[in-house]
């Protein structure tokens, strides 16, 4: 039980980590060495927070939506990365990395909303007097919709944190 509880311990510990670190990468001007140390603190703190969600049950007691949520995220990770080490395809790779990469953020930033909302009737049981646990898990789902919704915006609208915006 102690593994268990560390390794849930460990899992919000590299996704706070991915969190602080994508954060600061939005914000800082891409390709610099700053930005290559924090690109690579994201990658290993995101590789270990999705290994981990494999391994972590407690919600459902089986596989759930969350893990489906890991694969997806794995998905975009391995989709940002690989451009990055194989400068492929020639002319896209930068755009493959900027899009996926930033796909994985905001995936992360989803999940982040999600655990709160799935979490906080348990941190705080009172609120189930409240609120139906039902309430909890639509609060959930509208809040990662509308993160993703911000997200495309941010992404396709303001263009936040591409490679030609520098800031």
């Amino acid at each position: 039980m102690i593994f268990y509880h560390s390794l849930g311990f460990a899992h919000t510990l590299a996704a706070l980590a991915a969190l602080l670190s994508g954060t600061v990468i939005l914000f800082k001007k891409k390709g610099s060495s700053h930005h290559k140390i924090l690109g690579y603190t994201y990658i290993v703190s995101m590789v270990f927070t999705l290994a981990s969600a494999f391994s972590i049950y407690d919600l459902f007691g089986s596989w759930g939506i969350f893990h489906w949520a890991a694969l997806v995220g794995s998905f975009s990770l391995l989709s940002g990365f690989i451009p990055v080490i194989m400068k492929k395809p020639k002319k896209k790779w930068l755009n493959n990395h900027y899009q996926y990469m930033l796909w994985s953020y905001i995936g992360l930033v989803a999940a982040a909303f999600s655990e709160v909302g799935t979490r906080l009737p348990s941190i705080w049981p009172r609120l189930e007097n409240i609120f139906p646990i039902e309430y909890f898990w639509l609060a959930t789902v509208v809040a990662s919709t509308l993160v993703c919704c911000i997200g495309a915006y941010c992404i396709y609208g303001l263009k936040l944190g591409s490679p030609t915006n520098n800031i």
